[in-house]
């Protein structure tokens, strides 16, 4: 026995831009200023001017041009961020002098009654008229709107936490319309956030947002379409896992008492080798095992029991090696090095490639020893196998309906979202840009003050001129304003190497954060939050940047490049 051979079984602007025109104010302010008896002398050509500007304004007013009109007093412009990437609009056409709603795919409502739309003149509108709508619901979609997300009080400056925003504009055949104050409209905004600590704001024409007043969060709860007896599925699941429950109990038992005649006769049963556990290869004595006789390729399992043993002692050579009887399933195996002893316990199992061929002798054991106990064997086994399978197909029953369940809840909640159960409720009384949101002061916890650089190439240093961070579980946008990079006197090929322009970053440290920003050659760069974990302690350097190859035309990629999917 000293051959003894240890095994282990492993397992083998955008679409909104607009043009600008010149009205006849601006082509005033333009003229030099008059000198002495410049009126007396030059009336015939002030007069000509006088005419042509008045027949410009009345040739633009049947053009295109007029939402340029209406709006080129505006000293405030959006600029997207990524060029070709933005929020676009979606017309909705309807017919204005008839109350009615619109219904968005997110669910979001805008409710007009009649009259609520007025010309330039300020008279109602009839007939057909499209009214121009975008949402924003995520910091991916603001930040790619180029919509500014801070807020001045006080002479503090805050950082909008949104819980929903949106552009609303009305036209009629190309020339824009204004809302009646005596009949607003009614938005009732999708919002995926919760909380009662939101307020209204409107952007002006400066891009500053002014404060409406406090939200008030509506919810609204949707009846759900269940044709297919979705709100009964927890109690059919409930009853099965009862069952199961209850089969299984008698399963065991059938089992034990089986088991129980197997070792009262003396009959091995083959086990399945654990693959995790070691096990040994040993010739027992067919005098001493005798249940073990009728069975090739035995081997003795060192079950999870035994906390002392160590791979190392499957490579010893050992002086001796003992087998005894522990009880009717489990042995004692022990082996002598250097007059120590050492002692395990171990079950004898059958390896996979051999387990098959092991069945079939177990099988014709059972039936000869049937004989002698008057069928009771047979009969037991039939039992106990008879209720595995009956647990095992409730038990399938039970995850086909727990997974249905599960396919199906998500796919109620997809439709949910289309009818949203909160809702932000707006009273407008003119087009423009409105949001929900709470202002926010800068994260803090950690500081750090950065020289930002391709994280493939740290000799290409990365300049900016805006920063943005975000964290993950937060719907806020916070813009970092200044200039990050080379200086002034590097980018035009003066000054040493060495003249950096940097400034101070704070950040929460316990949230996951991600900071990004578009270079001046218009690369997008971004510092995921497993590399913003390795700023915690803040200091001053280096900073490497995911620099992306790839033009950015889709707001689910930038999604997944800056860890938002």
């Amino acid at each position: 026995m000293k051959e003894a051979k240890l095994n282990k079984n492993r397992k083998p602007l955008s679409d909104e831009e607009v043009q600008k025109a010149e009205n006849f104010d601006d082509v005033l302010s333009r003229l030099e200023s008059p000198k002495e008896n410049f009126f007396q002398k030059n009336w015939p050509y002030i007069a000509s001017v006088l005419v042509l500007g008045i027949i410009g304004v009345f040739m633009l007013g049947g053009s295109d041009k007029k939402e340029t009109i209406a709006t080129e007093k505006k000293q405030f412009e959006l600029i997207t961020p990524i060029n070709g990437l933005n929020i676009l609009n979606t017309e909705h056409k309807l017919i204005a002098g008839e109350e009615g709603q619109i219904v968005t795919k997110t669910g979001t409502i805008i409710k007009y009654p009649k009259n609520a739309f007025l010309n330039a003149s300020g008279n109602p509108v009839k007939g057909e008229i499209e009214i121009l709508f975008r949402e924003f619901h995520d910091v991916i979609e603001i930040f790619a709107s180029g919509i500014p997300m801070e807020y001045d009080s006080a002479s503090n400056k805050y950082h909008f936490e949104s819980a929903g925003m949106f552009d609303i504009k009305g036209m009629q055949e190309g020339i824009p319309l204004t809302i009646n104050p005596d009949f607003p409209l009614v938005v009732e905004l999708s919002s995926k956030q919760h909380g009662d600590y939101f307020n209204l704001y409107k952007l002006d024409e400066k891009g500053k947002w002014n404060y409406i007043e406090k939200d008030t969060a509506k919810k609204v709860y949707t009846q759900q379409l269940d044709s297919i007896g979705l709100a009964q599925l927890p109690q059919r699941i409930k009853t099965l896992e009862k069952n199961a429950e209850k089969t299984l109990k008698a399963q065991k038992k059938a089992d034990k008492s089986f088991n129980k005649l197997l070792r009262e006769n003396n009959i091995y049963q083959p086990s399945k080798a654990n693959n995790e556990l070691y096990s040994i290869q040993l010739k027992s004595d067919k005098n001493e095992f005798p249940e073990l006789v009728p069975f090739k390729n035995i081997l003795f399992e060192i079950t999870e029991d035994n906390v002392d043993f160590t791979p190392g002692l499957a490579n010893k050579d050992w002086d001796d090696i003992q087998l005894k009887r522990k009880n009717k399933s489990e042995y004692l195996l022990i082996m002598f090095d250097d007059l120590k002893k050492h002692t395990f316990i171990v079950r004898p199992v059958i390896s996979a490639s051999n387990l098959e061929g092991a069945n079939n002798v177990f099988d014709n054991l059972l039936s000869s020893y049937d004989d002698k106990l008057g069928g009771k064997l047979l009969s037991e086994r039939t039992v106990r196998d008879s209720l595995k399978k009956v647990y095992k197909a409730i038990s399938d029953s039970v995850n086909i309906l727990n997974n249905f369940a599960s396919r199906q809840a998500y796919e109620m909640s997809e439709i949910e979202k289309s009818t949203a159960r909160i809702k932000r409720i707006f009273t407008i009384d003119s087009f423009g840009i409105f949001n929900s949101d709470c202002p926010q002061k800068l994260p803090k916890g950690a500081v750090f003050e950065p020289i930002f650089v391709n994280g493939k190439d740290r000799s290409d240093t990365l300049s900016f001129n805006h920063i943005y961070m975000a964290e993950l579980n937060k719907n806020a946008l916070f813009s970092l304003y200044g200039y990050w990079g080379k200086s002034k006197k590097q980018k035009s090929g003066e000054g040493s190497g060495a003249d950096y322009i940097t400034q101070e970053i704070s950040f929460n440290p316990y949230n996951k954060t991600v900071i990004w920003g578009i270079t001046l050659d218009n690369r997008l760069a971004v510092i995921k939050p497993n590399k913003m974990s390795l700023l915690k302690k803040g200091g001053n350097g280096d900073v490497e940047m995911f620099v992306s190859s790839n033009e950015i035309n889709d707001l689910d990629k930038l999604r997944k490049l800056l860890g938002f999917a």
